[in-house]
């Protein structure tokens, strides 16, 4: 495989063995336009869901230049159903970033 440089925004899923095989860990980074439409989120998490056993644990993090942004995103997640996603809000500074 050759070495290219990935375009700002694009997907990378870094896949790593675990338990000699038998499970894949994920890691996925990458940017979307915020308006993800909500039958696909939906889709999506449902599908992570049933693939890994148990909800996804999604964090939505609370900052103050960002209300819009949260608006939208608990909006878009609030008719998701229990068994398929945990959510948590968290404070901008519990993730360690410094105030400013």
């Amino acid at each position: 495989m050759s070495a290219t440089k990935r375009a700002a925004g694009q997907f990378e899923i870094r896949l790593h063995p675990q338990h000699g095989g038998a499970f894949t860990h994920w890691r996925v980074t990458g940017s979307t336009p915020t308006a993800v439409p909500e039958r696909q989120l939906d889709h999506l998490m449902q599908s992570l869901s049933l693939w890994s056993g148990w909800p996804v644990e999604l964090v939505l993090p609370v900052e103050v230049g960002a209300v819009a942004w949260f608006s939208w995103w608990s909006d878009a997640l609030a008719n998701i159903r229990a068994e398929h996603l945990r959510l948590r809000c968290i404070r901008s500074k519990d993730r360690g970033e410094k105030d400013g």
